[in-house]
């Protein structure tokens, strides 16, 4: 696939969804108190966004997949 083109953009976009989407279940999972279901969907969300970064370039793929902007701090 050539990096640039309307392929490999909509399977870059393909895989920021899915990761955003792997988040929000592992989130609802933690508030049910379903931690290994929750640590699951963390692993998949975390391939889905390593594939981003492998895929496309690493500012392209911070910036617009917005898997970052909502994690919650551990203190």
């Amino acid at each position: 696939m050539i990096p640039g083109s309307w392929q490999h953009r909509m399977k870059l976009q393909l895989s920021f969804k899915a990761s955003k989407a792997y988040y929000i279940l592992s989130d609802a999972a933690t508030n049910l108190l379903k931690n290994s279901r929750a640590l699951r969907y963390i692993k998949l969300a975390l391939q889905c966004h390593c594939q981003c970064l492998l895929s496309g370039s690493p500012k392209h793929a911070v910036v617009n997949c917005g898997l970052m902007d909502n994690m919650p701090t551990v203190l």
